[in-house]
């Protein structure tokens, strides 16, 4: 459940967004259906699951994502408008950036899939999959909280420089620690073949 979940928190925020800066009527109708959608689906797909969605599915998801939040955007290019960009989208983007980093340093290549991902490493602390599922689900709801904010009110450029600082530090930190983690117990590429 855990695509199926995060990409129903983004196409809310998106819809959010698109509502309150009066966005295309197009868009916000594809990311209501995109929500309903993967609220549909998810009821399948929740732990226990009976219904998987598979690497065809979670990518048209990241397609119509993408796309439809390029369409949203009514700002001009600003610090502001990163920031957000990165809220929205901060579990993706923190997971796609933690995997390419990992194998990186690991000279394989970034295409090479594993078993070293963010819920992998959480799922290696104790936590049960629903406990793992729903914990990314309420880091994507406050940052996808944030990013509405970000996208639809005036914020000072201090605000957005702190907060960016802050951003990139905390990143820095979570990827170094979840690395960390992940060579301690043996996850992913790290993966011993013990136990």
């Amino acid at each position: 459940g855990l695509a199926a979940g995060t990409a129903a928190i983004i196409f809310l925020a998106m819809a959010i967004v698109s509502t309150i800066t009066d966005g295309n009527v197009n868009v916000l109708g594809v990311q209501l259906i995109g929500f309903g959608a993967c609220l549909g689906f998810l009821f399948f797909n929740f732990s226990p699951s009976k219904i998987f969605m598979g690497d065809a599915g979670s990518m048209l998801l990241g397609f119509v994502l993408a796309t439809t939040y390029l369409l949203t955007i009514r700002h001009p290019f600003s610090a502001q408008l990163v920031l957000g960009s990165i809220f929205i989208f901060a579990y993706p983007a923190m997971d796609v950036t933690f995997a390419v980093y990992r194998r990186f340093i690991s000279r394989l290549p970034v295409f090479k899939a594993d078993q070293g991902h963010i819920h992998h490493v959480l799922l290696s602390l104790g936590f049960s999959v629903r406990k793992t599922v729903l914990l990314i689900y309420l880091v994507n709801i406050i940052f996808a909280s944030l990013a509405v904010l970000l996208l639809i009110l005036p914020v000072p450029s201090y605000v957005i420089l702190g907060v960016g600082i802050v951003t990139v530090a905390g990143a820095v930190y979570i990827i170094k620690l979840l690395l960390k983690i992940s060579r301690t117990n043996g996850v992913g590429i790290y993966n011993t073949g013990e136990g």
